[in-house]
C-alpha cells in the first residue's frame, strides 16, 4: 500500500500567523503620531498667528486712509467715536467708521491742537497689538497710555501723588533735628493737576528732605523705582532721589540715593531705581532730598513709586485709561505705561 505523505509534509511546513503588533512596534506608531500631531499643531499656530498679525495690519493700513481723509475734509482728526466706530466729534460722520476685522478692538487718541495734528490708534486682537500715527507703518506695541495684549498694568503706590487735594501722607525730615525745611501746598507751578509741593530748605543740615506717602506690598529683593517731577526757576539746584525702605508699622530702616541731578531751568524728570534688602521690608517711600550747604527752593510734582523697572513716564487715576483703586487723589492707581 502505497502512502501519500504530500498533506503531512505540508502541514509540517506550516508557520503560526501573525495576529497583531508587538508592544514595540506599537510604542513607535504612537511616537510617529505624536511627532506629527506636534508639527500638525506648531504648523496651524505658526499660520493662525502670522493670519493674526496680518489683520490687525491691514486693519490699521485702513483705518489711518480713513482717518486722514476725515482730516482732510475736516481740518482735524476725529476726538471721539460711537460704538460703531464711526467719528462723532468734532463733526458726526458715517463715511468715516473706522471698520475691523472679528475681534480687532481699538483705543484712539488724536492731537488737534498741536501743528500739525497727530492721531495714533491701537488695534488689538487676541495676545497681539499693534499701533499706527499719522506718519507711520502698523508697528506691534501701543500708542502710549493704551493696553498692550500681554502687557501687564503699571501700579502707582504713592497715594496722593500730585497734591491735588491736600498734603495727606506728605512730610519733611532733616538731620540734626527738624525746622531747616519746609514743605506746602502750592499752585505757583504745577506740572500734572493744579497744585504741587513748594520745598524751601535752608542748606544749613546735610540732609533736608521732603517724603512722599509710603506704598506698601514690597518684600526683600523687590525692584522699586521712584519717580519724581521737579521744578526749578533758574537751575543750578543739587537734588537727589532716595527710597526709603521701612517696616510694616512704617518705622525706618534703610535707604539708598540716586546721583545728585543737578536742576535745568523748568521741570526736571528724576528717578532712582533700588533692590530691597532689609529682611523687614514691607513698605518704600520715595524722597527728594537736598544734601549740600546751599538755601534751595524748588517744587516737587508727580511722584510714582512702581514695583519694578518700567520705562514710564508719571501717570495717575486722572490719566487716560488709569484708575484709582479708591478716592480720587487718595489712593494708589494702576494702568499702561506712558
Amino acid at each position: 500500500m502505497i502512502c501519500n505523505n504530500k498533506l503531512g509534509n505540508h502541514r509540517a511546513t506550516i508557520r503560526p500567523n501573525k495576529d497583531g503588533f508587538t508592544i514595540v512596534e506599537l510604542l513607535v506608531v504612537i511616537v510617529v503620531i505624536g511627532i506629527l500631531a506636534a508639527i500638525t499643531i506648531v504648523s496651524y499656530s505658526g499660520i493662525s498667528n502670522r493670519a493674526t498679525v496680518a489683520s490687525l495690519q491691514s486693519d490699521l493700513d485702513s483705518v489711518s486712509k480713513q482717518l486722514k481723509l476725515y482730516g482732510t475734509l475736516y481740518s482735524s482728526f476725529p476726538t471721539a467715536f460711537d460704538a460703531n466706530n464711526c467719528p462723532t466729534a468734532p463733526t458726526s460722520d458715517t463715511s468715516y467708521c473706522l471698520k475691523a476685522s472679528s475681534g480687532t478692538s481699538y483705543q484712539f487718541q488724536s492731537n488737534n491742537s498741536v501743528s500739525p495734528q497727530t492721531f495714533c490708534i491701537t488695534a488689538t486682537k487676541g495676545s497681539y497689538s499693534y499701533f499706527v500715527s499719522q506718519n507711520g507703518q502698523p508697528t506691534s506695541g501701543g500708542c502710549s497710555g493704551d493696553w498692550v495684549a500681554g502687557v501687564p498694568a503699571v501700579v502707582n503706590l504713592v497715594t496722593n501723588p500730585s497734591l491735588e487735594v491736600d498734603l495727606s501722607g506728605w512730610g519733611s525730615w532733616s538731620s540734626n533735628g527738624g525746622g531747616h525745611i519746609t514743605i506746602t501746598r502750592d499752585n505757583t507751578y504745577a506740572q500734572y493737576g493744579s497744585w504741587s509741593l513748594r520745598y524751601v530748605a535752608d542748606g544749613s543740615v546735610s540732609s533736608q528732605q521732603a517724603t512722599s506717602p509710603s506704598g506698601s506690598g514690597f518684600v526683600v529683593g523687590d525692584v522699586a523705582k521712584a519717580i519724581v517731577s521737579v521744578y526749578s526757576v533758574s537751575g543750578g539746584e543739587s537734588i537727589r532721589v532716595q527710597i526709603n525702605e521701612l517696616n510694616g508699622s512704617g518705622s525706618y530702616l534703610t535707604s539708598g540715593q540716586s546721583s545728585a541731578y543737578v536742576l535745568s531751568a523748568g521741570w526736571n524728570s528724576l528717578s532712582y531705581v533700588r533692590t530691597l534688602s532689609n529682611s523687614s521690608v514691607a513698605r518704600a517711600q520715595a524722597i527728594v532730598v537736598n544734601n549740600l550747604a546751599t538755601p534751595i527752593t524748588v517744587w516737587v510734582d508727580g511722584v510714582m513709586l512702581i514695583k519694578g523697572t518700567s520705562t514710564t513716564g508719571y501717570a495717575d487715576g486722572s490719566f487716560r485709561n488709569w484708575t484709582w483703586s479708591g478716592t480720587a487723589n487718595n489712593s494708589t492707581s494702576s494702568g499702561p505705561a506712558y
